[in-house]
C-alpha cells in the first residue's frame, strides 16, 4: 500500500513537469489579459498561470468569454 502511494505520488510530480515543459508552438500567439496587464507568450502559459488545463484561455477566447473573476484575454501580434 505505501509502495503503491509513492508510485502515485511520483507520477503526480513527473507530470508538473511536464505541464510545466511543454514544447511551445512555433505559431504561438501572445496573450493579454486587460484586467491583470499582463502578456503571456501563449494561451497555455496563461491558463496555466490561473491554475487551468491547457485549453482554458484559448477557449475563452474563440467563444468571446471570460473566466469566473471577469478576466478577458485577447490575442496580440
Amino acid at each position: 500500500m505505501v509502495n503503491d502511494i509513492e508510485k502515485l505520488e511520483n507520477i503526480q510530480d513527473k507530470k508538473k513537469v511536464m505541464l510545466h515543459n511543454k514544447k511551445v508552438s512555433s505559431v504561438a500567439k501572445k496573450v493579454y489579459c486587460v484586467e491583470l496587464n499582463l502578456t503571456f507568450d501563449n494561451a497555455t502559459k496563461a491558463s496555466l498561470y490561473l491554475g487551468h488545463r491547457s485549453g482554458y484561455v484559448s477557449g475563452l477566447i474563440l467563444n468571446n468569454k471570460t473566466t469566473k473573476e471577469c478576466y478577458h484575454f485577447k490575442y496580440i501580434k
